[in-house]
């Protein structure tokens, strides 16, 4: 079976409705004859808090002695609502012999169908080659972050600033309430 996965629905039904053959649509996925169109919801994956790495670093007051985090390999998890269509393409990659990276032509659409392909860690498949000028590792110079670096780069600040913004503040009264 050929599976094609979509960034978010509306590509994945346009992609079914130009595929030849008798269509079928189930929870997650439209069946086109014998190929799949699925499709993430976007991001369906999202950087682990720090206590993923570490469980003392759910506390903030021990995460705040140890900042910034030393976290030298970044952990993807599912977003609580998407498990359900990362549950479907799940299911759907374990029968395919062929899969179709049907992400937006950008580089953060691909990259988005990308990291699914990783969490899952297919082996086997054949991935129907993207641009190649798209694809991390063969960047020319200059060319902006991908997706994956982006949101490592995004999350850093946010996540310690919050931390330590808490801490700093936390006997303060709530200035957002009248």
């Amino acid at each position: 079976m050929r599976l094609y996965i979509a960034e978010k629905p509306s590509l994945g039904k346009a992609i079914a409705e130009n595929l030849p053959g008798v269509k079928s649509r189930d929870d997650g996925f439209i069946r086109v004859g014998t190929d799949v169109v699925t499709w993430a919801h976007g991001h369906i994956l999202e950087l682990a808090p720090p206590e993923a790495y570490n469980p003392a670093w759910k506390s903030w007051n021990t995460a705040v002695n140890v900042l910034p985090y030393p976290i030298e390999c970044f952990k993807l998890l599912p977003k609580p609502d998407s498990k359900a269509q990362l549950g479907v393409i799940q299911s759907l990659l374990s029968q395919a012999t062929e899969v179709v990276n049907a992400g937006d032509p950008d580089r953060e659409g691909q990259m988005l169908i990308d990291e699914i392909l990783e969490f899952e860690r297919v082996e086997g498949a054949d991935v129907a080659p993207a641009d190649q000028r798209n694809r991390p590792g063969n960047r020319e110079e200059g060319v902006e972050l991908d997706a994956a670096e982006l949101g490592v780069l995004q999350s850093l600040p946010g996540s310690k600033m919050s931390v330590r913004g808490r801490l700093d503040h936390r006997h303060e009264p709530d200035r957002c309430r009248d």
